[in-house]
């Protein structure tokens, strides 16, 4: 890595665990999902591997712990919980997400910057364009700039503060996709394997990874017919099919140990099955997969009106300049497009902009967000999280290209400027508003509940 690499990247995550362990500690008790998930992680961090997957407690027993989801986020919680002992015990199960989160842009600056590097690498990018710069020093811009943008976002702040399993999934699923992006690239196998066991834990996590499972396997079986290389299906079932199966296996071991049987097992997946299926109690910031784009309906984790004319909130909410830009990105293309004249330089661009990797990723982006449609339970949110980052990429790759095209340089770095002013601005103004920090209660009225819909 390079020098400006390591001092701006290391800026950024210095920054983020700075703003993430600042006032961990506060809530001071379990708030929003915790009140479920974080008792099964107690219970867990005592050695007890059954009681957190019976489900048929919840009716007389005084507390609810979430058995709906696979435990490898709650074991990871439950390590720290324990072995943690010396620090309050809101910030050893919270404390996790923190870390993970870091990875999380770790990984993601990998991704941007494999991605970008594959876009001007290509023969179809313009060689003016680069104007004797290095592909690589552009794409280290670029990834700065995309992980900049996803460190600035509320959503993205808020889960990585809680002891939920959001962040951990999106770790293992980002770091699946770009492993998957550098085996398109290298064709290593190895690289490959390490991408399905980076599904399988994902898997393990929540199975939601289930949709990027099959779209992997779609994307290889495509391939597969394509080079009429009909040999290589029992290995791409190996990688996708059963090497996740068998790490969701392993994960349970703690539970088979302690007593419980395979019908045990399977029972527990068809009651979370059945849950997930057929839950319809309705919730006053419950939304839908279309509304999640449009940063409508974030969601209430907290409240604290103890202090006289000022509140304390946490809302899961993106950054409203951010998710401003995302809706805003038809109107750019098509504003640029118009500019081009000739039909010549039109197919130049489009080729230079939807490149087959750029498609790629817009099928992982859906493979994370369109199966929300199909459910009919009721949606939050923060199941937007792990499409957030694509969509961050499909957005930043496009405004990237164009400032590639202005021939001055001054001009370039002011509008690059602009661009990632005004996220870091609003995610100044609303980190009271995401982190519980007292805000008067007129701030808060007329600047963080500016539309209805966000109250």
């Amino acid at each position: 890595m390079k020098i400006k690499e390591i001092f701006f990247l290391g800026l950024i995550l210095l920054l983020s665990l700075f703003l993430r362990l600042w006032r961990l500690n506060i809530p001071g008790e379990m708030y929003f999902d915790e009140l479920y998930h974080v008792p099964a992680v107690q219970i867990l961090a005592q050695g007890d591997f059954q009681t957190p997957f019976e489900w048929w407690h919840q009716a007389d027993w005084p507390i609810y712990f979430d058995w709906l989801h696979p435990p490898l986020a709650k074991y990871i919680q439950a390590i720290s919980l324990r072995n943690l002992s010396f620090l309050p015990a809101v910030v050893a199960w919270r404390l996790p997400s923190v870390i993970f989160a870091l990875m999380t842009l770790l990984v993601f600056y990998f991704l941007a910057k494999e991605l970008v590097l594959s876009f001007l690498t290509n023969k179809k990018i313009d060689k003016s364009i680069l104007r004797k710069r290095k592909a690589e020093d552009l794409a280290i811009n670029f990834a700065l700039i995309s992980s900049f943008l996803l460190a600035s976002d509320g959503l993205f702040l808020v889960q990585s503060r809680l002891a939920m399993n959001d962040i951990f999934y999106l770790f293992f699923a980002l770091t699946a996709a770009y492993l998957y992006f550098l085996y398109q690239r290298r064709k290593n196998l190895l690289i490959f394997f390490l991408s399905s066991l980076m599904l399988a834990l994902a898997l393990s996590t929540k199975w939601s990874a289930g949709w990027l499972i099959i779209l992997f396997l779609l994307l290889e079986f495509w391939r597969i017919i394509k080079e009429k290389s009909y040999q290589q299906i029992p290995f791409i079932l190996f990688l996708l099919v059963l090497t996740p199966a068998v790490v969701y296996l392993l994960v349970f071991t703690p539970y088979f140990l302690s007593g419980k049987s395979l019908i045990d097992f399977i029972q527990l997946q068809k009651q979370i099955i059945c849950f997930h299926s057929t839950w319809v109690s309705p919730h006053p910031y419950q939304s839908g997969p279309l509304a999640w784009i449009f940063n409508w309906r974030p969601v209430w984790y907290y409240a604290d009106f103890s202090l006289n004319n000022w509140r304390r909130d946490i809302f899961a909410q993106g950054n409203p300049v951010l998710f401003l830009y995302f809706s805003l990105l038809p109107v750019f293309l098509w504003q640029w497009r118009r500019t081009i004249k000739n039909k010549k330089s039109i197919k130049k661009w489009q080729a230079m902009l939807f490149q087959k990797n750029y498609f790629l990723l817009l099928a992982i982006f859906l493979s994370s967000f369109l199966p929300w449609i199909i459910v009919a339970r009721p949606m939050f949110f923060y199941h937007f999280l792990p499409a957030l980052p694509y969509l961050i990429l499909l957005f930043t790759w496009p405004v990237y290209l164009f400032t590639l095209t202005i021939k001055s340089k001054e001009i370039s770095q002011a509008f690059i400027f602009n661009f990632l002013f005004w996220p870091l601005l609003i995610a100044i103004v609303f980190y009271p508003h995401w982190t519980a920090l007292p805000v008067p209660e007129t701030a808060s009225k007329y600047l963080y509940f500016l539309l209805p819909s966000w109250r």
